[in-house]
């Protein structure tokens, strides 16, 4: 199993991704997640390798329950003991913001729209 620090890259010699590792899992820190053009896909914060939260950045993905396809969204959320809590946030292109709510990784209810 991979300890310490790892970097991963693409065949065009672009990072992928890269991150502090024990025993072969994203340990402590911020995990990178990279496209093929360098720009930044995801970051994922780990504290002991449980993960805190995680951004994304500039993505396609459809929210399970609210069934809301998001493209090129901006999106954040909080984690504690390795699941989503707290107000995640999504920011839309028009600068308008999408807040839900969630506690110990299922979803509360709580949705605002500003």
């Amino acid at each position: 199993m991979f300890n310490g620090d790892f970097r991963s890259y693409y065949e065009n010699g672009q990072i992928a991704a890269e991150g502090n590792f024990k025993d072969g899992k994203p340990w402590n820190g911020i995990m990178k997640f990279y496209r093929e053009d360098g720009t930044v896909k995801l970051e994922q914060n780990y504290k002991e390798g449980l993960l805190l939260d995680q951004r994304r950045f500039s993505y396609e993905w459809c929210l399970r329950r609210c069934i809301t396809m998001m493209v090129n969204w901006q999106h954040e959320s909080p984690y504690k003991d390795g699941k989503r809590h707290g107000i995640s946030k999504t920011y839309k292109q028009d600068g308008k913001i999408v807040e839900l709510g969630w506690n110990q990784g299922e979803m509360t209810g709580y949705a605002k729209f500003l």
